[in-house]
């Protein structure tokens, strides 16, 4: 895994962690474990609130350079895929 913080619009910080994927079932099996690691990652650091307006989690389909994002926001939950404009990046 890799983790990088990105600032965006209005001063936001959003702290974006790559995973690897060692098979691809597509996009909704990407999204389930996306949000396995986000989960994990909420109960583990409560605090993250404090320095994060969001998480985003992305899945690389092996072989190529396609990632596919999920991301949840602090105080709203996770967003959808028309919200975050999941797929391709």
């Amino acid at each position: 895994m890799q983790a990088t913080i990105v600032g965006v619009d209005k001063g936001q910080v959003i702290l974006v962690i790559d995973q690897p994927s060692s098979e691809w079932k597509g996009d909704a099996d990407a999204d389930r474990r996306n949000r396995q690691t986000i989960d994990a990652f909420l109960e583990a650091h409560p605090e993250w609130v404090e320095s994060f307006d969001a998480i985003a989690v992305r899945s690389n389909e092996p072989g190529t350079n396609r990632f596919f994002g999920s991301v949840y926001q602090k105080g709203k939950g996770y967003m959808t895929s028309k919200q975050s404009g999941q797929g391709s990046t």
